[in-house]
């Protein structure tokens, strides 16, 4: 992506403008960000299990709601960037809101659990929400075409 930046012939052989490639290198950085968050996840998912935690079912169900909008807007980001989906892209700007009236919701449950529990589920509930603007800001680049 970086020869084609500076090389329209190998822009050209890939079938992206220029733009279009930084956009793609930009969009490498929001999924690697992404990647990061859910390593974070995954290890809060291990230490709960390995502490024994129980994570109440109410708590449970509330951060796969999150995950379920987060999961969506990084899908539907993604593959809006992939197609080059303006309007999917654009659509995806409503999600914003709810991804944080969610997360809102979900961080005052969390904030009623014990302290152990605090400590080890905000950092998923961030984690997540964090993905879903990193989708949303995939959305934008694609949204600005």
């Amino acid at each position: 992506l970086r020869t084609a930046v500076y090389n329209v012939a190998v822009a050209k052989r890939l079938g992206v403008t220029p733009l279009e490639c930084l956009d793609l290198r930009i969009a490498a950085k929001y999924i690697e960000a992404i990647a990061d968050c859910s390593v974070k996840i995954a290890e809060a998912a291990r230490e709960a299990k390995e502490a024994s935690l129980g994570i109440p079912e109410n708590i449970r169900q509330r951060i796969d709601e999150l995950h379920h909008i987060t999961y969506s807007i990084h899908e539907n980001a993604v593959e809006a960037l992939l197609e080059g989906d303006v309007k999917r892209a654009e659509e995806l700007s409503n999600e914003a809101l709810e991804l944080s009236r969610i997360l809102s919701s979900v961080n005052r449950e969390i904030a009623a659990q014990r302290p152990g529990l605090i400590t080890l589920l905000l950092p998923v509930s961030t984690n997540l929400y964090q993905i879903g603007e990193l989708g949303l800001d995939i959305a934008e680049l694609v949204a600005t075409y």
